[in-house]
């Protein structure tokens, strides 16, 4: 999001027109958007109500719905969770990735749930007899270690990104069958 990019890069002591010329746009674009607030931009399509909310527990201990945890208190600014979708074919083609977090991951079931996509709480599906349904794959948490050759792949991610390991909570999904798939879908 150029938007966010032109905030981010102001608050970092850039002029107008270095802005504009890192992000390829006009000085016009940038002194629209680069003093204006994070929650002024306007979210992207497909991105629900509870990713524009910020990170993090309020003083009742409600929040932070997922398993990632809080290692910059910079992080919690919504912009953070909602970069935009961006496709970069063989980023990571080691072939010992697969291997490696398949032997190494603790691996377990899900049960089927959905999102109430105002406040992002997670509800259980159930079946036609009131059975809690099972998700078709299993879940693993993905932690430094695993796969040595993924921890590679994550550090390039990080800096060519520029995003850091801000919040830490990468997920992994098996598919033992070969069938399932996974629906596509932001976070």
């Amino acid at each position: 999001q150029d938007r966010l990019r032109a905030i981010h890069l102001m608050k970092e002591g850039q002029q107008k027109a270095d802005i504009a010329k890192a992000l390829g746009r006009s000085e016009k674009f940038v002194a629209k958007w680069w003093q204006k607030e994070v929650r002024e931009v306007p979210r992207p399509w497909g991105v629900h109500e509870y990713l524009v909310k910020d990170m993090g527990r309020n003083e009742k201990g409600v929040g932070s719905t997922s398993a990632a945890t809080m290692v910059d208190e910079a992080a919690k600014d919504v912009a953070t969770r909602w970069r935009d979708v961006e496709v970069r074919r063989k980023f990571a083609s080691d072939p010992a990735i697969y291997d490696e977090i398949l032997q190494n991951t603790d691996w377990k079931a899900n049960n089927a749930r959905t999102r109430d996509f105002a406040t992002g709480a997670y509800h259980l599906k159930y079946d036609q007899r009131g059975n809690i349904k099972w998700e078709g794959h299993q879940g693993g948490k993905y932690t430094p270690g695993i796969s040595p050759a993924m921890d590679k792949v994550m550090q390039k991610l990080f800096a060519e990104y520029g995003i850091g390991d801000r919040t830490s909570g990468v997920i992994t999904n098996w598919y033992p069958d070969g069938k399932g798939y996974l629906g596509s879908h932001r976070h």
